[in-house]
């Protein structure tokens, strides 16, 4: 009878074990799925920041324009006081 005891509680053991194991595997099923649904939002933020990004680009091309325009109209207009002063001079 002992070890009719002995024998069913190992048998008892082993299976708690295989569940603990079963158990653990779900957890780890259960956390990669959370990671996939985060990384399928990280996916989207990072396909939106990009968007913005591109419009930011965009902004700062269109602003180097205005920058390139006015740094032309200050050349020239140092160049037409170069010409000024050295009209001067030589009159």
């Amino acid at each position: 009878m002992r070890t009719q005891i002995d024998e069913q509680n190992k048998n008892l053991e082993t299976t708690m074990d295989k569940l603990r194991g079963l158990e653990n595997v779900m957890m780890i099923i259960n956390s990669i799925e959370d990671l996939s649904k985060e990384n399928g939002e990280a996916s989207k933020n990072i396909t939106i920041c990009n968007q913005d990004i591109e419009g930011y680009n965009s902004q700062v091309d269109g602003v180097q324009k205005k920058v390139d325009e006015v740094q032309q109209i200050i050349n020239s207009m140092h160049e037409d006081k170069n010409k000024e002063l050295d009209h001067q001079k030589r009159a």
